[in-house]
């Protein structure tokens, strides 16, 4: 790119001095106008004052990018990056009085603008957004910082309505350039991802207390574009993926850290080889309930221009760690009404409004939580619009969709791609930087930028839309087929927007979802603004609208929920409430023969018993510690109430658990019968160890009551020895029926590091409300009893299910008996091992 004339470094400087005097003036007239104000605090003076010394901070602290920094580093890491350099400064005088003038500016409606003008000013973009999986209140986003030269921090702790910001360099990152990432663990700790040039790493910081204060930085070399992840089912493995343009060509590579990013490995390499003038970028990692990990990046072919380049987007999974690495590429078409401009670096956009941007198309990666085969994609193409529709860089162009896909497979094989926004193909409108996360229920959320509500195609606002069913069907925030339009005005791109937008989720508590995107309706330069949204609660599928028409369905291990679920109108009583108390167990006498790893054994019950208002005959145990009165499923991937598709289920101590008759007595033991009718007592004893270690085990018991009209509903879970060293999976303990009526109750949803206390009971009683209308039908018991019948045969066989590696982190001191292979969904089947080998 051409650099400034020297007239134009003149203009700027007389710009410059003139921004400098009219914020003098504009300070000088606030000053005054509060002095004049009798009802104005006594002390607001002061802070004025305090704030328009922190905004000229931006005019007194040194940039970095100097003029040699430029004539060495032109070319390298992203040009447009260079370019931005060196107009970070005169951009940073710009927004000075505007910021002075609009420090009392309200928010627009419903959005929050999240940067502090007094602070870090505006030009903020290249936005990640995360949610805390312990606390929905608390969450981080990050930013490059046009303002400031550096790259900004947000925190909030109300759920998204109002933010602190700072810059990077107050937690340690002195010359933080740009590409920043961030990332929560599941135990609610959250790492920063920080690119710098002066020296050329990426720095790491991490928070423990939600980002009120951070541990000091941590560095690795990554040349350009790093992103990072934490696995979910362990808070201290972390991993990095970013391009390696010391690797020929440029080649997506990685770090992994296995202590909370305090030190990190080795470098790995991720993508496959490639040759000039090829490369790989954009790339972003997603680690699966079970450890696997899926990184998604972009790999150009060529050094062509715009819309000529050959690109295509690709998957790789490593099931061991980061050690060994599967790759699925997938052609894709770039999308967006753009010329070209930078070669082989995805289409930079020129409207009719004078006005650029780059707009990439690379795939940001989801993952279904309770089933790590089930991998998401969505990314800007065009693959579904017309050919042709534009002149682009002297050839022709598609628009650009919001595309979703799915692979079943563990990524080995996707759907055809299906437009998530609701327009209609050949509407000659573009939609770009859309980011993915999915909440532990499995619903996803999807956001991008949407240009359908501008009829010159320029403007832009930010939408958002969520499934229920794995990307069939996509819903608005009320449930109706169509998408959520979240922004309020419509905003005009500036000269440089980033390469992507963020959006966050949580499930806890009442859960959120947080958007986090480029707004220009209060400086030109652009802000973070987001827009704080509650997630619904899983709902019955709809009626799929004209888009979602090519969307491949679910697959058939879904199981439909009974036709005598209680209906979302049913009173509150029939909640399921929970006490605790100090009962201890009834231990059991007959062995049902359960002697498995990953299997369903299916109980005939000595009476009828009672689950929101269900009445039922057998029950499905699983070796995994979940008594299912309607599905059949023995995976070993625990997940957090509500599981979904698994209605009617009571998680006793959902873990990775094994009852292999050779590993200490192992076993389910229903215990006997007590009582009298109709007031009996049937008792169920897990006799079981960890599958990641089978020296530690894990003895509990669900208590079944028989209850008649007159009584409450109850059952209880009794906790013995809970040896939590060497868990794979998360624990999860709780009830749930119609979970798209949302009854559901949930005890504790803990990481796989943090093992519930043993030698305790919980006690559930349902007091629903005096009357039997939500007592089922004699077809609902009928249809639970001949589910019970045809899963007896197979009493002693593991269920099929996916292959891994857990970690575990002491020593089997038993040795199991061999255990039947276990059939993997992918295309290379492999036997799940006899005894765990460490991850690496």
């Amino acid at each position: 790119m051409k650099k400034k004339s020297a007239s134009q470094s003149a203009f700027f400087k007389l710009r410059l001095v003139v921004s400098v005097l009219l914020c003098f003036g504009a300070v000088t007239i606030v000053v005054l106008a509060q002095s004049r104000n009798a009802s104005q605090p006594a002390n607001s003076q002061p802070i004025v004052r305090a704030e328009y010394r922190s905004v000229m901070q931006v005019f007194t602290k040194q940039n970095p990018y100097t003029e040699a920094w430029l004539a060495a580093n032109h070319g390298k890491y992203d040009n447009i990056w260079t370019a931005e350099y060196e107009t970070r400064l005169q951009r940073a005088a710009e927004p000075v009085l505007s910021d002075l003038l609009n420090v009392l500016t309200p928010n627009y409606g419903p959005d929050v603008r999240m940067s502090n003008g007094m602070l870090l000013g505006s030009n903020q973009n290249e936005f990640q957004i995360d949610v805390n999986p312990t606390n929905s209140m608390n969450a981080v986003g990050t930013s490059n910082d046009g303002g400031n030269a550096g790259v900004g921090i947000f925190v909030s702790q109300d759920g998204g309505m109002t933010w602190t910001s700072a810059d990077a360099s107050a937690y340690g990152v002195q010359t933080a350039c740009c590409d920043p990432g961030v990332a929560y663990g599941s135990d609610g700790s959250v790492y920063a991802i920080i690119l710098d040039t002066s020296p050329a790493a990426t720095y790491i910081i991490k928070s423990t207390d939600g980002g009120a204060t951070w541990r000091p930085p941590t560095s690795v070399s990554t040349p350009d574009r790093p992103n990072v992840a934490v696995d979910p089912s362990n808070a201290n493995i972390v991993y990095i993926t970013y391009t390696d343009f010391n690797q020929p060509a440029g080649r997506i590579a990685g770090y992994k850290s296995t202590d909370g990013g305090v030190t990190w490995g080795s470098e790995f390499l991720i993508g496959d080889p490639i040759s000039a003038p090829g490369y790989q970028q954009s790339s972003q990692p997603r680690v699966a309930s079970n450890g696997w990990i899926y990184v998604g990046y972009q790999e150009y072919n060529d050094q062509n221009a715009g819309c000529a380049a050959g690109v295509r987007n690709e998957v790789a999974r490593s099931t061991d760690g980061g050690a060994t690495w599967t790759i699925t590429e997938l052609t894709i078409v770039q999308g967006g009404a753009c010329v070209a401009a930078q070669a082989g670096r995805g289409i930079f956009c020129i409207n009719a409004g004078g006005s650029s941007f780059r707009s990439r198309s690379h795939p940001i990666m989801g993952v279904k939580p309770s089933d790590p085969t089930h991998v998401y994609m969505v990314y800007s193409g065009g693959d579904l619009e017309p050919t042709g529709t534009y002149s682009c860089g002297g050839g022709t162009g598609n628009h650009s969709d919001t595309l979703f896909r799915k692979s079943t497979d563990s990524g080995a094989t996707w759907s055809a791609p299906v437009k998530i926004n609701s327009d209609p193909v050949g509407a000659n409108k573009d939609h770009y930087y859309p980011w993915m996360s999915v909440l532990p229920n499995g619903q996803i959320w999807v956001g991008w930028n949407d240009r359908r509500d501008d009829a010159n195609d320029f403007l832009s606002k930010w939408y958002q839309a969520h499934s229920n069913d794995e990307g069939a069907t996509w819903l608005d925030i009320n449930g109706a087929p169509g998408n959520d339009v979240v922004a309020d005005v419509q905003t005009q791109p500036s000269t440089f927007i980033g390469d992507y937008h963020g959006l966050g989720v949580s499930g806890n508590g009442t859960g959120n979802v947080l958007g986090m995107w480029f707004d220009s309706r209060i400086s030109a330069a652009g802000d973070a603004f987001t827009d704080p949204q509650v997630p619904p609660p899983l709902g019955p599928t709809p009626t799929p609208t004209a888009t979602a028409t090519a969307s491949p369905s679910p697959t058939a291990t879904r199981t439909p929920t009974p036709t005598s679920t209680p209906s979302a109108t049913a009173c509150p009583g029939n909640q399921y409430t929970i006490t605790p108390g100090t009962d201890t167990i009834v231990a059991g006498t007959t062995d049902t023969g359960s002697h498995c790893d990953d299997c369903i054994t299916t109980v005939a019950l000595p009476f009828s018993f009672q689950l929101y208002g269900n009445t039922y005959s057998s029950v499905n145990l699983s070796s995994n510690g979940t008594a299912q009165f309607v599905t059949s499923d023995s995976t070993f991937v625990t997940v957090c109430i509500p599981w979904a598709a698994h209605d009617f289920t009571i998680h006793a101590l959902f873990e990775d658990t094994r009852t292999d008759a050779a590993l200490s007595g192992c076993s389910t033991y229903p215990g006997g019968t007590s009582g009298t009718s109709p007031n009996r007592i049937f008792n169920i004893e897990w006799r079981a160890v960890l599958f990641g270690n089978n020296a530690s085990r894990c003895n509990y018991e669900l208590r079944i009551y028989e209850n008649s009209a007159a009584t409450n509903k109850r059952f209880d879970v009794v906790y013995g020895e809970i040896n939590g060293t060497g868990a794979t999976q998360l624990w999860s303990a709780g009830v749930q029926g119609n979970i798209a009526g949302g009854f559901q109750t949930s005890d504790f949803c803990n990481p796989a590091t943090s093992a519930p206390p043993g030698n305790r009971s919980r006690t559930y009683t349902q007091a629903g409300c005096g009357s039997p209308s939500a007592t089922p039908t004699a077809t609902a018991t009928a249809t639970a009893t001949a589910t019970a019948t045809a899963a007896a045969t197979a009493t002693a066989t593991a269920t099929a299910t996916a292959t891994r590696t857990p970690t575990p982190t002491a020593t089997p001191t038993a040795t199991p008996t061999p255990t039947p292979i276990v059939v993997r969904p992918s295309p290379t089947p492999r036997p799940r091992p006899t005894s765990p080998p460490p991850r690496p």
